[in-house]
């Protein structure tokens, strides 16, 4: 009931704005629940591998002050990444499933520069003590995120840090630069985005590389400079 509610609010233009805070509430919902932990725990290792490789191999730079994930999950990629990465000496996962983050702090304590956070993307970003030159990155979370609310995410970004670089991993069919859709919505929690045209309209420089061939995922690098 609940769902169909709010699918019938997207259909009415003066409902956006409550449709964008339903939506949001769902996610949550979702995310910070067993739902959400199993999904997480059940992927494949080897995803997180060939992301990290990714990442790590076509920064612009690797002196970062802090290297921040978005939807760490169960915090596998962002350990890894804490290895392939030797110039950073913080790493921070970010997530919205509480009891998933106290799991990742006993299970990492020993990881000298991880550390794991119980928070939203935006509210973490306003109010924790950053440096001024940040690597953030995000496999698949941002898809579960609407199109406002992500534009948001990317502007705030942009205007708050003076070096900064955004690695998202994506299908290579949606990153398309010739196309002027922004999203594609493939169920009600999830959305195919246009990052390489979100990105670019966020006035970033963007560049796609391919990471996994197999399944046609590539990696979208925004960069503010």
């Amino acid at each position: 009931m609940l769902i169909k509610l709010i699918q019938f609010l997207k259909l009415i233009k003066p409902a956006k704005f409550v449709y964008f805070k339903m939506h949001k509430k769902f996610t949550r919902f979702f995310w910070a629940n067993s739902w959400g932990a199993k999904w997480h725990n059940e992927r494949d290792e080897n995803d997180f591998e060939l992301f990290a490789e990714c990442v790590s191999g076509n920064v612009k730079h690797d002196n970062f002050s802090e290297i921040i994930e978005i939807g760490c999950g169960a915090g596998n990629f962002i350990n890894i990444l804490s290895k392939k990465i030797e110039n950073c000496k913080k790493f921070i996962g970010i997530d919205i499933n509480k009891k998933q983050i106290q799991k990742n702090i006993e299970k990492y304590q020993g990881r000298k520069y991880v550390d794991f956070v119980y928070a939203d993307i935006e509210d973490y970003i306003c109010k924790a003590k950053l440096g001024d030159n940040i690597l953030f990155t995000s496999q698949n979370t941002l898809d579960y995120l609407t199109q406002d609310r992500l534009e948001f995410i990317f502007e705030l970004i942009y205007k708050t840090f003076d070096q900064v670089e955004i690695a998202v991993s994506t299908h290579k069919k949606h990153a398309n630069l010739k196309s002027s859709a922004l999203n594609e919505a493939h169920n009600f929690t999830n959305y195919h985005h246009n990052y390489l045209l979100l990105f670019k309209n966020a006035h970033y420089n963007v560049r796609s590389i391919d990471f996994d061939l197999m399944k046609g995922m590539v990696v979208i690098f925004a960069s503010k400079n």
